[in-house]
């Protein structure tokens, strides 16, 4: 009986998903990816500027779209520790992603501005998905670093202004720019 279930079901047509009959969710991905492509088309010599996040990628997201609004020639490239935090950071304008500590370890040094928070660069941090390799790559990279400053319980920065997270960005987004004009 189990068998003559299986059968019937691999008999039926696939049904169409319904974000793509009615052309919502599917319509905006074909958007999203329209606007990263074009995105693409830098011009040559452009600044190319890296953003390294991890565990849910929020910050990377928000980083890398008010870069790409106040940088718009530049070429951003999103590296994350894992896949979620690389997509949300592409959805949120990046040309390219990448996962994984190679990808960062190897990619991180194309970056003529580099940014992230202070766990990036912190060895065992955001609850272990930072390797001692990927704080290496980005320390020893040759682009010029720009850290989010972030405090936590285990992490106190003697001499920084605890700004909140917006205010930190902010100021992250106008080093990049000043960075991409030299």
């Amino acid at each position: 009986m189990a068998e003559t279930a299986a059968q019937e079901r691999k008999e039926q047509p696939e049904e169409t998903p319904p974000s793509s009959q009615s052309g919502g969710q599917a319509a905006q991905s074909e958007l999203s990816k329209k606007t990263a492509h074009e995105r693409r088309q830098k011009p040559s010599g452009a600044v190319r500027i890296i953003v390294v996040d991890g565990m849910g990628g929020g910050i990377g997201e928000e980083l890398v779209r008010r870069i790409a609004a106040a940088v718009p020639n530049a070429e951003i490239i999103a590296l994350a520790t894992n896949a979620i935090a690389a997509e949300r950071m592409v959805r949120a304008g990046a040309d390219r992603g990448a996962a994984g500590e190679n990808a960062i370890c190897q990619s991180v040094k194309l970056g003529d501005v580099i940014v992230c928070p202070i766990g990036v660069i912190l060895a065992n941090s955001m609850l272990g998905e930072i390797t001692p390799a990927m704080t290496e790559a980005v320390l020893t990279a040759p682009g010029k670093r720009i850290i989010l400053p972030l405090q936590n319980d285990h992490v106190s920065l003697a001499g920084i202004e605890n700004l909140p997270l917006s205010k930190m960005m902010e100021k992250a987004v106008e080093m990049v720019k000043a960075a991409s004009n030299e």
